[in-house]
């Protein structure tokens, strides 16, 4: 466990892990393994409906949010472990997972990008040896074996280096000495300090006993070439040491790198201007007050941010330097429950009354919801103000979700709720045989997804309907994919609209939702059709029963693979759910593994041609599309995007929901939705969690 880790919570005890440290502040984490099954193919099922456990951020979460906090790119999907998926969904309260390691591994993380926020990362150090002093006087060598640590008692010793850029430069150098095992009490007291090239330029004062660390720090103009250092100890009979040399630089006349971002991060350097009056508290005060503010999105009371600033001072006492004393809180801080977890107070033992959430809490949810990320300053300023749940024209909730959803980071809808509710996500990762279909690389997985994006951005943005996504008669491709659908060159060769042949159209026709319901070597009808009926469309689907056979690759003596799949279909126990989708995958079967139209396989014509359950006959993917309700489609829009909103799982009182936002006229259009959803009482209050 990093020290930061431990920082931010200060229950910590020695014989409990990071785990139970969490779960003793957020009292609610299970007392036993808090993994749950690893079975991401049946979505979890809410023991109270609507009264979801606190929420923690998604690894997607994280990563936007660190990076938009600390202004560097941190990439926390591939860092943390995989998120439990429920109804498609990555950051659903009772799916999620919490186990030591997944907090070692974030503390990991966030530890280097603080550290290179800071710039940190760039500060050169060199250790110090025997090897680099070049003159050294009245010295004796003593052997610690207790500490590990050998010391010299020196009256000066000398170090060269050298510098590449002339600027302003800092020079740091951990001195370790002992006073003895004698009180210390001369007068005046004994000074160790630095010269360069002759000049002094820092002085140390010893003022206690004990061994002790910390570091002589100047700042100085250096110009490009060799230097030397002098560490002169005037108090001989003491024992000195030394741990490292660090000299980084140039930076800016107030002693900070030239960091565009650290006039946030870090707005003053205690000691480096000559007779300002900039100590440490004040130089953390003014970096941590307005951090934490956001990192934890709501008011912090100064009671909790004087115990951070402390922490600050307390480091740089015991020979810390600031900067890493301040990137030592920054961790502590994103590390804390208050930042990881979304807390959503309510009275915990009214569990039957709808409770409204506070204004900073519903600022979190809107923020969360529509860019994945923590509220803005504008946002945040509404919430200070009360007035999200009035109808203000500037600071009303819808005028809000108006602003938010005009924002281009609301396009990380895109991410976050279409591409996980219609799946095509899955094409990144779906196993596809490379022998048979050697072109389906990385580079072919990423465009496909990107043409689905493409087209779900644009419904993000109004530019397009919900309806699109079924029959659009455009699409958003490259030159690539456009050569592989058999279309011509998209204009300008890369990334544009283009019109599509009657056999294709919608999501339903392209290479992402084809890879993403195929098996590896062969389509799967089942799951096409199971992905469009329960997905797509909300239908209550049972999970199959046990001991069914497999099937084969279709054809051969078995017949089509049509003909195997109906045959299997009609085995007992399988016809009452097959026949909910099979027929809607038979329809999708003219398109390939990859999406590419076809008329056969193995030699055998594709049967296209089905009937649905309401006797309606379709012929292809663009009949199917066609025959797809309207309503139907936005309504599980919107029942999907209220699991997406509120994070939690869905219960018998939805489907009323759904229905009274139908009756508000989902016409189509995905803002709609949105609007429904987020002025519902499901997304602005919440239950109590029964104990």
């Amino acid at each position: 466990m990093t020290r930061r880790l431990a920082m931010a919570v200060p229950s910590l005890r020695p014989r409990v892990g990071v785990l139970g440290m969490v779960c003793g502040v957020l009292a609610g984490c299970p007392a036993d393994d808090p993994v749950p099954p690893d079975d991401t193919d049946t979505p979890a099922v809410a023991a109270e409906p609507f009264r979801s456990p606190m929420r923690r951020l998604a690894a997607r979460e994280l990563s936007n949010v660190w990076s938009d906090l600390l202004e560097v790119p941190v990439d926390a999907v591939s860092a943390l472990p995989p998120e439990t998926p429920s109804y498609g969904f990555d950051h659903v309260s009772e799916a999620q997972a919490l186990s030591d390691s997944w907090l070692v591994q974030a503390a990991e993380v966030v530890d280097r990008a603080v550290d290179h926020a800071l710039g940190l990362d760039t500060v050169s150090e060199r250790a110090l040896s025997l090897d680099d002093v070049t003159d050294w006087t009245e010295s004796f060598e003593v052997e610690d074996g207790r500490s590990g640590w050998v010391g010299y008692g020196l009256a000066a010793f000398e170090v060269p280096f050298s510098v590449e850029t002339s600027g302003h430069h800092r020079i740091t150098i951990d001195a370790t000495w002992a006073t003895g095992w004698e009180p210390l009490d001369p007068e005046p007291p004994p000074e160790v300090w630095m010269a360069l090239d002759g000049v002094e330029i820092a002085r140390e004062t010893l003022e206690q006993t004990g061994r002790r660390t910390e570091p002589l720090t100047a700042f100085v103009d250096l110009s490009a070439g060799e230097h030397t250092l002098r560490f002169v100890n005037d108090f001989p009979g003491r024992t000195v040491g030394w741990v490292a040399l660090r000299i980084d630089g140039p930076r800016q006349a107030d002693g900070r790198l030239p960091i565009a971002r650290l006039d946030r991060l870090m707005p003053c350097l205690p000691g480096a201007v000559e007779g300002g009056e900039d100590d440490v508290a004040t130089c953390a005060s003014a970096a941590l007050a307005p951090f934490v503010r956001t990192a934890w999105r709501r008011p912090v009371s100064d009671e909790a941010l004087d115990r951070i600033v402390g922490w600050v001072v307390s480091d740089v006492e015991g020979g810390m330097a600031f900067e890493h004393a301040l990137a030592t809180a920054y961790s502590a801080v994103l590390l804390s429950p208050d930042h990881l977890f979304l807390p959503e107070p309510v009275d915990p033992g009214d569990i039957d009354t709808w409770q409204p959430l506070s204004d900073h809490a519903l600022a979190a949810r809107l923020s969360f919801t529509l860019w994945s990320t923590h509220p803005d300053e504008a946002l945040r300023a509404c919430a200070d103000a009360g007035t999200l749940r009035t109808d203000d024209p500037a600071c009303g909730l819808s005028a809000q979700i108006d602003r938010l959803l005009a924002d281009p980071r609301a396009d990380r809808l895109v991410d976050s709720y279409f591409q996980r509710w219609l799946g095509t996500i899955e094409a990144l990762e779906t196993p596809i045989d490379p022998g048979t279909f050697p072109h389906v690389d990385d580079a072919f997985r990423e465009a496909a997804v990107a043409e689905a994006a493409e087209v779900q951005g644009a419904v993000v943005r109004g530019e397009r309907s919900l309806q699109d996504l079924l029959s659009g008669r455009t699409t958003v491709i490259n030159a690539d994919l456009a050569a592989h659908y058999g279309l011509g060159d998209p204009p300008g060769g890369q990334w544009a609209e283009v019109d599509l042949p009657a056999a294709r159209t919608g999501l339903i026709t392209q290479a992402a939702f084809a890879l993403a319901t195929s098996l590896p070597a062969r389509t799967s009808p089942s799951r096409r059709g199971h992905q469009v009926v329960s997905a797509w469309l909300c239908a209550d689907i049972d999970g199959p029963p046990p001991n069914v056979p497999e099937l084969g690759d279709g054809g051969g003596s078995l017949g089509t693979l049509r003909e195997q799949m109906e045959a299997h279909g009609s085995l007992p126990g399988c016809s009452t759910c097959h026949d909910q989708f099979d027929p809607v995958g038979f329809a999708l079967d003219g398109i390939g593994v990859d999406g590419t139209l076809r008329d056969t396989v193995d030699g055998h014509p594709v049967d296209t041609t089905v009937t649905l359950d309401d006797g309606t006959v379709v012929d292809g993917a663009a009949s199917l599309a066609a025959a797809i309700s309207p309503e139907a489609f936005a309504r599980c829009a919107a029942e999907r995007f209220a699991i997406h909103a509120t994070a939690t799982l869905p219960d018998v009182t939805l489907d009323e929901r759904v229905q009274a936002w139908a009756d508000q006229g989902l016409d189509g259009s995905f803002h709609d939705v949105v609007h429904a959803v987020l002025t519902d009482e499901l997304f602005t209050h919440r239950r109590g969690v029964s104990p």
